[in-house]
């Protein structure tokens, strides 16, 4: 499932600067965001229960790149 209404307003990976990340539904429960780029170092990701807590966590994230 896509969620491109919400996948606009995603800042780039700040992991590794890529800028087409995604949201991906937790099979159990709950949304989080995903850098599919398969050279990116990210290592966790920060489940939220709804979509747009989700996309702010990610926007929140500190980008040193």
């Amino acid at each position: 499932m896509r969620f491109e209404k919400y996948e606009k307003d995603l800042k780039p990976c700040p992991f590794c600067g890529y800028d087409k990340p995604v949201i991906v539904q937790h099979p159990d429960g709950g949304f989080y965001v995903h850098c599919p780029r398969w050279a990116c170092p990210q290592v966790f990701a920060i489940v939220c229960p709804t979509i747009e807590q989700a996309v702010n966590a990610w926007n929140e994230i500190k980008r040193d790149i």
